[in-house]
């Protein structure tokens, strides 16, 4: 997971890398942390886009 969003909200380094990992374990991924995409089935992918849309705390989701 990409800590890009999170540091372009005003997060320190250390901090969203904390938060990264939470969130990776939270849904389950978190032992796949430096896996690239191309090596994570599709159904992780989904999974850790969820996460990435969750990452600056947002006041509101929008889920379809």
């Amino acid at each position: 997971m990409s800590t890009t969003p999170m540091a372009f909200g005003g997060i320190l380094p250390d901090e969203a890398r904390k938060r990264g990992m939470e969130l990776l374990s939270l849904v389950g991924l978190g032992d796949r942390w430096n896996h690239r995409p191309v090596e994570m089935s599709g159904g992780q992918q989904q999974r850790v886009a969820s996460p990435g849309g969750w990452a600056n705390r947002p006041s509101v989701a929008a889920l379809r």
